[in-house]
């Protein structure tokens, strides 16, 4: 059983959530390419292995035998009790905050959801200077000791080439694991450097091209045995409104995609809805 999948040619991205995911290596589009109609994938079958470790359960010695030497001394910081202190108690006890005993017992609960956030910030030369917002909930849906961790991570930045990207990834194991939904869904406004096909294409004169990309991958599975999932999906995804960028409106028509796209009859633009 397998599941098809495509990769898209433009706006290279990196696949992290979720175990027994496909990591997906997107290339990154050198060459002006074909205009591309959206693509939809319905997984009829789609095969999951999961090669992480299972759950931890705890296990008794077998009777009758002998305890390894240092055990107990190894096994005395498990059980000192000790809790473990982070930024976020050190910021609480600067300013004499301390968590209330209903509030450690409600973070003590495994099945209590946990949240973070975080600004984003960073820098690469294809999109300039990048803030803007993440963040993270996890949460258990079953006994930790049979049900895997879920997880959700959503971000929202913004560029210095004026590119803005909203992005929801998640993992949810049911209890006992008999469901996974797993989900990657993206909306960009975007912008890259094309240049043209074969050796003589020049790196020193590209052309930037924006558009719109939208991806929904999200697929559901099903347990058939520990570690083994089958399922279904919809996979959807589209290059759109497709168009010069910032500075190429004067090579824009001479560019080797709108000569590419007119010489093999694809049309130049490409808009999710007609204008």
């Amino acid at each position: 059983m397998g599941a098809a999948m495509k990769q898209e040619p433009v706006s290279s991205s990196k696949k992290t959530g979720g175990r027994g995911r496909i990591k997906e290596q997107m290339v990154a589009r050198r060459c002006s390419g074909l205009t591309i109609p959206p693509t939809v994938t319905v997984c009829g079958a789609a095969l999951a292995v999961l090669l992480g470790a299972a759950p931890a359960v705890a296990q008794a010695p077998a009777t009758g035998a002998k305890p390894m030497a240092g055990a107990d001394e190894q096994a005395a910081p498990a059980s000192s009790g000790a809790e473990a202190f982070d930024l976020i108690d050190l910021w609480r006890k600067i300013r004499h905050k301390e968590l209330t005993p209903e509030q450690k017992a409600a973070a003590a609960d495994p099945k209590a959801r946990m949240r973070a956030v975080a600004p984003v910030i960073g820098y690469k030369p294809s999109t300039g200077v990048v803030f803007g917002v993440a963040g993270n909930m996890a949460r258990f849906f079953g006994d930790p000791a049979t049900t895997h961790i879920s997880s959700t991570v959503a971000s929202l930045t913004f560029s210095s080439k004026q590119q803005t990207s909203l992005s929801i990834r998640f993992s949810v194991f049911r209890p006992d694991d008999r469901w996974l939904v797993d989900g990657d869904n993206r909306v960009q406004w975007t912008s890259q450097d094309t240049f043209g096909l074969g050796t003589t294409s020049s790196p020193d004169d590209p052309v930037n091209m924006k558009f719109d990309y939208i991806r929904l991958y999200d697929t559901a599975y099903r347990k058939l045995y520990p570690n083994v999932y089958a399922g279904i999906g919809f996979h959807y995804s589209a290059h759109t409104n497709v168009g010069p960028g910032k500075d190429a409106e004067a090579a824009w028509s001479d560019s080797p995609y709108v000569t590419y796209s007119e010489t093999h009859g694809f049309p130049s633009i490409r808009r999710l809805l007609p204008a």
